[in-house]
């Protein structure tokens, strides 16, 4: 295929950020959304939760990164866990969809320490319009086509090591895809690394810092972040994305089952002339499961 030519220089941004390497989601409410890149999160609470995610990447900027996802999961006391996530992204003229069903299992030490073990089963179909595409000759071949999608399966497993509060997870995604074999219609595996400490500070103050590490080995990225939480009420954090941008997180129960995050990204990264912000909004929920209720635990943030 020829060389495509983007309108108002999309492809290059893209390339630069997300096409070349064929990156997963980038966002900044990871620690609410573990289960979007770890199923062993499905095994992490006896509560029903779940969250849905809108975020627009580069605002005012035309056909920037638009992207949602829904994650649902609980544990079962005797089954193990079980979740649902589904990833809705837009880049330009680009759009994929992926979806998992995920099954965890946790096993115990302690009534505070455990190791979780999960796995996600799902598919990733990525499609192209083409008819909004520019090509440097008009004769083309795939210039004639007007859509095209493919559909693939996908593959993911994780784990995660609690201890009381510390937490250390280790995970992988798109697992049967080496990166010398990918194309744009199959995404290269990838690596996470994500880790927090909880630190009480008092009985109504926890300070919670952490560190995402993600590599698609052609290229790796961390995020550090410090959150505060106060009163089982609100949060607020900040995180830096290493050469990348600077994160401003908020958020607060609006009920005791459902609370409202909103996280701002300042660009400091190549997109920062054409667009220096990135917005995020988040909708998250807990409600009684069908675990054992006398032995469940609030998460982390409440």
């Amino acid at each position: 295929m020829k060389k495509l030519i983007l309108i108002a220089m999309i492809i290059f941004f893209a390339y630069l950020n997300r096409i070349q390497a064929q990156n997963d989601l980038k966002f900044s409410n990871y620690m609410f959304n573990e289960l979007t890149f770890n199923p062993a999160a499905a095994a992490s609470s006896d509560y029903l939760v779940g969250s849905l995610v809108v975020r627009s990447q580069w605002a005012g900027f035309p056909e920037a990164p638009k992207s949602q996802f829904l994650n649902a999961h609980t544990n079962l006391e005797n089954a193990g866990g079980f979740g649902l996530s589904v990833i809705n992204d837009k880049l330009g003229f680009e759009k994929s969809i992926t979806a998992h069903v995920v099954y965890a299992r946790k096993f115990k030490f302690s009534e505070t320490n455990s190791l979780s073990m999960g796995a996600g089963l799902g598919f990733m179909n990525k499609s192209v319009d083409f008819d909004k595409l520019i090509f440097e000759q008009s004769n083309d071949l795939t210039a004639e086509k007007a859509k095209e999608s493919q559909l693939k399966p996908d593959f993911s497993f994780g784990m995660t090591l609690k201890l009381k509060d510390f937490n250390f997870s280790i995970s992988s995604t798109h697992l049967t895809q080496s990166l010398d074999k990918s194309t744009f219609y199959k995404t290269p595996r990838h690596y996470y690394i994500y880790t927090y400490y909880k630190i009480k500070v008092s009985d109504k103050v926890n300070i919670i810092p952490s560190v995402f590490v993600k590599s698609s080995e052609f290229i790796t990225q961390f995020e550090v972040n410090t959150n505060v939480y106060y009163n089982k009420i609100f949060w607020i954090g900040a995180t830096y994305r290493h050469q990348d941008s600077f994160s401003g997180l908020l958020g607060f129960n609006i009920t005791k089952q459902i609370s409202l995050g909103y996280a701002y990204d300042f660009n400091y990264g190549p997109a920062k002339t054409y667009s220096p912000s990135s917005h995020e909004i988040m909708l998250y929920t807990m409600f009684d499961g069908f675990g054992d209720k006398s032995k469940k635990m609030q998460p982390f943030f409440r």
